[in-house]
């Protein structure tokens, strides 16, 4: 049965612009099934739609989805409100640690993360009738993938399921092309705002900037309050330090504005001022929309907010400050003039707001999906094609991310989700910390784990001046425990650990220590980001890779050898902030720890001992584990780096160049005469040096082999006797002596001897095979040279009888015969 809301209390309420098109949205809605509705800011989309649909819904649950617990909060109450309803029955609302909703709730304003939630149990989204998706325009990673399942069930089994995208600045066209939608626009309630803006820039922390933008405007007189835009609660903080002598200078209340507040204070901050009091609200972009603020006539905007970006480093999506888009500025000033004529006051130049991009790329684009693909694969889809998007994320991202999940235990190899991997679906946390949990759980150290999850998802940092332990982490748990973190720290760190305890179970007792078990799992958790410590710098870092890093100068991981890296910036160059120490044997209980294991030789020459020595390293993905000294004997790396060291040194450090120039010869012109006999070129020495590098290790035991000859060696036995026969190394000469054959390169061989040793030859010797003659030299008996010849019967024939009577004349007691052929 339909929700029966008192019509006199609904005539009570305020007109708004949106209420002209409500009749046209339930029509287009109940005949197509879809429709995206462009209301501009302060038309009342968000609490009028939902209310207005509550009255003619039959059955199931409007689900709306906000993009901030703070705006489904005051949504849900403001609706309850004007609708005449306690809050958390018909009308609830549903946000991490807060749940004001029943059973018979019929509105449920929620956040996205809790949609998702749901939809693990029941993927068919059972007993919901309407999602709204508004202020979609911020295109959160949630949003993105909720809509592409919605419109996958209304195109299979829920046609039934109805649909409504809601914005003040979306373009229509794409997501209504998307969804089969009808389009409906609404005017919004707005008065003129004159924009101010800075004549150049001012490059001052805007805690200096914002006093005096706000002195000049309350000095011109102040219509209603001010809301001032910043990008983040530490600049809320300093803000409002930096204003309070303006605040009392001009009898201002201070209030800051944001999604980390209390129900009690996020309520004083909406109440209205006490007159004559102006408020001057410090809000960050919760105030953008979504929140109802009366009375503010001017808005002060640092042209900053906080932006959900992947960190690079630890795959964890981060806030980063950045400057806003021109719709977000747009927004900004637009609530100046929700009740009466304002001014917005931009302390940034006209120059730099049209640089600006006109509206944000999709979260799904620059954020991390490690969840998302998580979330997908619980709901059996493992290709990115296998869902329709509005804009997909791209395929690497997309393959990173299932192959962090594959190393986290979330999926496995065959791509299908593990026992783990549901179970880090269903916790509130990115699936490295849901890994870094169930491994503390299982060994009993839940609460501990939980503990750890938590500081790390709300981006706790280390203070400084914190001294020496094994852990930036452990130490950030031993300040929560002594309850010396910053209060409002304090209590979202123990919101999130009571939570994520009652989520998981101890799986599974263990004997360790419950700072092991912690240290443990962290490593589980961020088996890709270990790192050692260089021994030659105890602030440098080697990454995985071999990628340098430093290590923060506020950690306190200031002894061990290795260690996790939790978070780390890496401009100008890497710097890991947080750290945790671990021991190196425990890397061998990873899952992929046969995998990241490899051994390497590592050669180097010892320039003294003119030897080439080897270290074996065992390394896991490039960390060195284990390193040993080893022979070097047989390994290729050496033989490699010998060779080198062997070639500089040159073929005179190993044989006598002399002889190696002579057998060279000698068997070029054996090789010549025939050539099955193999020659000798000054290349294939060095080859020969080469191998002998295979099996030494030093000069001194390549010398030891005694290269020149084992050269000679090298010859089978027939060669070898063949180039005995085709190049001897003596010939026998007539008186019975055996003259050695002298072999150039390039030369004919010659021999040279005594006159007396060739009388009686009627020829000179002959070599390869008596098919060359050889060169003669003839000696006196002083041994000087008197004839060179390779014609020995010619000389005998022709010039002898005048060398006869020369030698007769020097030598009178020497016999010279006048034929010495005889």
């Amino acid at each position: 049965m339909p929700l029966h809301i008192d019509s006199s209390q609904l005539v009570k309420r305020p007109a708004l612009p949106v209420d002209a098109v409500l009749d046209t949205v339930k029509d287009k809605l109940n005949a197509c099934g879809a429709v995206v509705l462009v209301a501009e800011t302060g038309a009342g989309k968000t609490t009028r739609v939902p209310a207005d649909l509550l009255t003619n819904n039959a059955s199931g649950q409007i689900v709306v989805l906000e993009p901030r617990r703070l705006a489904a909060t005051l949504a849900a109450r403001f609706v309850a409100r004007e609708s005449d309803c306690k809050l958390g029955q018909e009308i609830g609302y549903t946000v991490r640690f807060d749940d004001r909703s029943n059973a018979n709730t019929k509105v449920r304003f929620i956040t996205s993360g809790v949609l998702l939630r749901r939809l693990m149990n029941s993927p068919n989204l059972d007993g919901i009738s309407t999602i709204i998706f508004d202020e979609f325009h911020e295109r959160h990673i949630e949003d993105d993938l909720l809509l592409a399942w919605v419109q996958r069930l209304r195109e299979s089994s829920r046609p039934d399921l109805k649909i409504i995208v809601m914005s003040a600045t979306l373009n229509p066209t794409r997501v209504a092309a998307f969804l089969n939608a009808e389009v409906v626009h609404s005017t919004g309630r707005s008065f003129p705002v004159e924009i101010q803006w800075h004549s150049r820039i001012d490059k001052r922390p805007f805690s200096k900037q914002i006093p005096g933008a706000l002195r000049e405007a309350a000095k011109a007189g102040l219509d209603g309050d001010v809301l001032v835009f910043v990008d983040g609660v530490a600049e809320i903080e300093r803000c409002k330090r930096s204003c309070s002598r303006v605040a009392d200078e001009f009898n201002l209340e201070l209030v800051p504005l944001h999604g980390r507040l209390s129900p009690e204070e996020t309520q004083r901050a909406l109440a209205p001022r006490k007159a004559p009091r102006r408020k001057i609200l410090l809000s960050t972009n919760v105030a953008e929309s979504s929140v109802t603020l009366e009375g503010v006539t001017t808005v002060i905007d640092t042209g900053m907010h906080k932006l959900l970006r992947c960190s690079p480093w630890s795959g964890l999506s981060a806030l980063l400050a950045e400057q806003c888009p021109q719709n977000s500025a747009d927004q900004r000033a637009g609530r100046a003039g929700r009740t009466a004529p304002g001014k917005c006051i931009r302390l940034y130049t006209q120059s730099d707001y049209l640089q600006r991009p006109a509206q944000l790329s999709p979260e799904l684009q620059r954020a991390d999906i490690a969840g998302t693909v998580l979330t997908l694969a619980q709901l059996g889809i493992s290709v990115i094609s296998d869902l329709k998007w509005l804009d997909a994320p791209d395929s690497a991202r997309w393959d990173a991310a299932r192959d962090l999940l594959t190393q986290l235990g979330a999926l496995k190899s065959d791509g299908r989700i593990s026992d783990d991997g549901i179970t880090m679906s269903r916790l509130p946390l990115h699936p490295r910390l849901g890994c870094l949990l169930i491994h503390a759980a299982r060994a009993g150290a839940a609460e501990d784990g939980a503990l750890a999850a938590a500081l790390l998802s709300e981006g706790v940092r280390i203070p400084d001046d914190s001294g020496d332990d094994e852990s930036d982490l452990e130490l950030l748990m031993s300040l929560y425990r002594k309850q010396q973190l910053p209060r409002n720290l304090m209590g979202r760190v123990r919101r999130v650990a009571q939570q994520l305890e009652k989520q998981i179970q101890p799986l599974e007792r263990s004997v360790n220590q419950t700072r092991e078990a912690v240290a443990k799992a962290l490593l589980f958790a961020f088996s890709d980001r270990v790192a050692r410590r260089r021994d030659n710098d105890p602030n440098r870092l080697q990454l995985m890779g071999r990628k340098d890093a430093r290590l923060d100068k506020r950690s306190v991981v200031t002894q061990a050898k290795w260690l996790v890296a939790l978070e780390a910036v890496e401009k100008p160059h890497t710097t890991v902030r947080m750290a945790s120490a671990i021991e190196a044997d425990w890397l061998l209980e990873l899952p992929n720890a046969e995998e990241a294991l490899s051994e390497q030789i590592e050669v180097s020459w010892n320039a003294s001992a003119e030897r080439v020595e080897a270290i074996e390293s065992t390394r896991f993905n490039g960390l060195l584990l284990d390193q040993k000294q080893v022979t070097a004997k047989g390994k290729k790396e050496c033989a490699a780096l010998l060779q080198k060291h062997v070639r500089s040194a040159g073929l005179a450090r190993f044989m006598e160049l002399k002889s190696l120039k002579v057998l060279m010869a000698r068997r070029q012109f054996a090789h010549q005469v025939d050539s099955a006999i193999a020659g000798l070129s000054e290349e294939e020495v060095w080859k020969h040096l080469d191998g002998l590098c295979n099996e030494c290790v030093s000069f001194k035991e390549i010398q030891k082999t005694e290269p020149l000859s084992t050269l000679t060696h090298q010859l089978d036995w027939k060669q070898k006797k063949g180039l005995d026969k085709m190049a001897p190394e003596r010939v026998q000469l007539a008186g019975g002596r055996h003259a050695r054959v002298k072999y150039e390169l390039g030369q004919k061989p010659k021999i040279s001897a005594r006159m007396q040793d060739f009388f009686g030859m009627q020829d000179g010797p002959k070599l390869g095979n008596g098919k060359v003659a050889v060169l003669v030299e003839l000696l006196a008996p002083n041994n000087r040279p008197v004839q060179l010849t390779e014609d020995l019967a010619g000389f005998w024939a022709r010039t002898w009888p005048q060398v006869r009577k020369e030698l007769r004349g020097r030598y009178p007691k020497h016999k010279w015969p006048e034929d010495p052929s005889q």
